[in-house]
């Protein structure tokens, strides 16, 4: 301010130094044209002379003078726009994200300290340096166009990858836009380095990969198991199939044939976890079709028409209740066919299985006579029954009832641990 001062003092002084020294001249060109000697001409040529060398001087001087003016107001104006953009740029050098800005071919004009850090360059450094120096992805000849995509498109982002000063490589998220300054186009850019991030993500997908191949790898033994269980199983009922063959009493053909029901039940369930997706459970509904279908397939005799009307809930079982739910379902069922059904009648036989949020009901009901005393299942030495209650009770922790409801029906009542809907 005082500069400016100054210098409006001395160019007003100038100007009126320049305006007395014209008048002067007007003066005495006049004087010279009313007289016309020689020698006085000659004097006053010199005169002349000197006087406009007079003039000229302070005119060179305005002249530097206005020039001065001018560079100082820049200078100013530098000053005052640097003064200005200093708590900005004081703010930036705090962040803990890199900025920097570039020219439209990949000139760096302005670093943070993050920048600096991160990349390992000083800013004084910067400023001699382009984009491609550092970011090896991008050739000289691409910047240019890489900075008009910048600036053309909206909330612009890229993950690529900084060489730093000591020759590690550090891979960055990137986000930039374009901005508008003194007639001039620049880009705004914001790093973040992702490095350790992708390292740890990188790290974390090998580790799975590889829980991933153990898991794949102790399915295929588990499936392998439960095939080689469901064979043994299997080689088991053929060797009793030989005993039976051989047997001539109709009493031990009869138990022989309840066992292998029972043996078959428990393999079911080996070959549907073979068979599926889930090892750690079975498609009840599946199952007990399945099961059914076999149970009628090994007693069905002719002249005996029977319908099986099955209401199963599409839910899924552990191994163990499967195994339990089908034991009590295999017996309940073979009893029905072998003592409630008869020849040339309509024989059915119901099994409903619903599931509601904390337990599961289980009805199985034939059409057959039914029981007049009701206690005799109570109090049956029969193996089965034995069975039957075991599992309720002891495995299942539910409740037995059984009535006569058209037939004799049996209602088995459980809480839900665990089971799953499909």
């Amino acid at each position: 301010m005082k500069n400016d001062i100054y210098l409006d003092i001395k160019l007003k002084k100038k100007y009126i130094y320049i305006f007395i020294c014209i008048s002067f001249l007007l003066l005495l060109s006049k004087y010279l044209y009313l007289d016309n000697s020689i020698e006085k001409n000659i004097n006053l040529f010199l005169i002349f002379s000197i006087l406009l060398f007079v003039v000229l001087a302070p005119i060179y001087m305005l002249f530097r003078d206005i020039k001065l003016k001018s560079e100082i107001n820049k200078e100013l104006l530098d000053i005052e726009e640097k003064n200005r953009l200093v708590p900005f740029e004081i703010a930036m050098d705090y962040s803990q994200e890199a900025i920097h800005w570039f020219t439209k071919d990949g000139k760096y004009i302005y670093v943070n300290n993050a920048t600096c850090e991160m990349d390992g360059y000083s800013k004084e450094e910067f400023k001699n340096m382009y984009l491609n120096e550092i970011d090896k992805n991008f050739k000289k000849e691409d910047v240019m166009a890489l900075m008009q995509e910048i600036i053309d498109t909206p909330n612009w982002s890229i993950t690529s990858t900084h060489t730093r000063k000591d020759g590690k490589v550090i891979t960055l998220d990137i986000t930039g836009d374009g901005f508008r300054y003194n007639n001039k186009d620049y880009i705004c850019a914001f790093a973040r380095n992702i490095t350790k991030k992708v390292e740890y993500e990188k790290n974390i997908s090998i580790v799975n990969n590889k829980l991933k191949k153990s898991l794949k790898e102790k399915e295929i033994l588990l499936k392998e198991i439960h095939h080689r269980v469901k064979n043994n199983m299997e080689i088991i009922n053929s060797i009793l199939n030989i005993q039976v063959r051989r047997a001539k009493n109709v009493e031990f053909t009869s138990i022989i044939n309840e066992a292998q029901s029972r043996i078959h039940t428990m393999a079911l369930v080996h070959e549907y976890l073979y068979l599926g997706y889930d090892l750690s459970s079975i498609n009840i509904k599946l199952y007990i079709t399945k099961l059914l279908s076999d149970i009628k397939s090994s007693y069905y005799e002719e002249g005996k028409d029977i319908t099986i009307d099955l209401n199963i809930d599409l839910f899924y079982m552990s191994m163990d209740k499967s195994i339990q739910i089908g034991m009590v379902i295999n017996e309940i069922c073979i009893n029905s066919f072998k003592y409630a059904f008869k020849e040339n009648t309509l024989n059915l036989l119901c099994i409903h299985l619903v599931k509601s949020e904390d337990h599961i009901i289980l009805k199985i009901r034939d059409n057959g006579d039914g029981l007049e005393n009701l206690d005799i299942l109570n109090k049956s030495g029969s193996i089965g029954m034995q069975l039957i209650k075991s599992i309720v009770e002891d495995q299942l922790n539910g409740e037995l009832l059984h009535r006569n409801n058209n037939g004799l029906e049996f209602i088995i009542t459980f809480t839900v641990e665990g089971d799953k809907d499909e």
